[in-house]
């Protein structure tokens, strides 16, 4: 966990310290955001990153920082693919942003109206639980709660999700925030039962092609037999 941390920790800095770099008439000064970066990954022990930033439908910066890998030469550039892993997250979101903007779903629609086979700790919650509960982590699961019923397992995403009625909670329904990838995979999975689309293909169609995001992925398995990948590292 430490590692996830810092790395959200510096993601964090990076997106809320750029603003620090932008002058009212000149825009983002990024010699001093190239050199702000390149301190940071060294402060915070980053293997390696990269950044990119993005004015209006254009990208004004792009570069990579670092090493792909511990023991390996390979150096971090603009094209580098890192793991996508809960990045995911925010494209369902977005996903589902769109679908309510279009009149297709409100965000306090059941999730049983959705998907009918969906059940939780008890009947209450199984009832009440919402699209906007799901993105909001107030279940009353405990963060990563489940989370051993995916991780390198065979089971398919539905398994998965229905297996989550075995979960015993650890606060009251929307009483406390608790970080659930399960209860996030649920939201997802309502995207294909009102598109008719799978959520691959409705994020790809939606987002990666009007953005000509052609190298991004959806998927760690994806990234096999890619060169130009980034390996994870753990921070003891």
């Amino acid at each position: 966990m430490k590692n996830t941390k810092l790395v959200l920790n510096l993601l964090f800095i990076v997106i809320f310290s750029i603003s620090g770099f932008a002058q009212k008439e000149q825009g983002i000064d990024f010699q001093k955001l190239d050199s702000y970066l390149s301190k940071s990954l060294k402060e915070w022990k980053i293997p390696g990153m990269a950044v990119a930033v993005v004015q209006g439908d254009s990208i004004a910066f792009a570069k990579g920082y670092g090493i792909k890998e511990f023991g390996r030469k390979g150096k971090v550039d603009s094209k580098t693919l890192f793991a996508v892993a809960s990045n995911t997250k925010s494209f369902t979101a977005a996903a589902l942003s769109q679908l309510v903007d279009e009149g297709k779903l409100n965000w306090d629609d059941k999730v049983i109206d959705y998907l009918p086979w969906f059940r939780m700790y008890n009947d209450y919650v199984t009832g009440e639980m919402t699209v906007r509960d799901l993105l909001c982590h107030r279940s009353g699961l405990k963060t990563f709660s489940g989370d051993l019923l995916w991780y390198e397992t065979n089971y398919s995403q539905d398994e998965v999700i229905k297996r989550a009625r075995y979960l015993k909670p650890e606060y009251g329904f929307r009483a406390h925030f608790g970080y659930s990838n399960i209860m996030v995979s649920a939201a997802g999975r309502i995207i294909p039962e009102i598109t008719g689309d799978s959520w691959q293909n409705y994020i790809r169609t939606h987002f990666f092609k009007p953005l000509g995001m052609t190298s991004s992925l959806l998927s760690v398995k994806q990234l096999k037999n890619k060169k130009n990948v980034a390996m994870p590292h753990y921070v003891a």
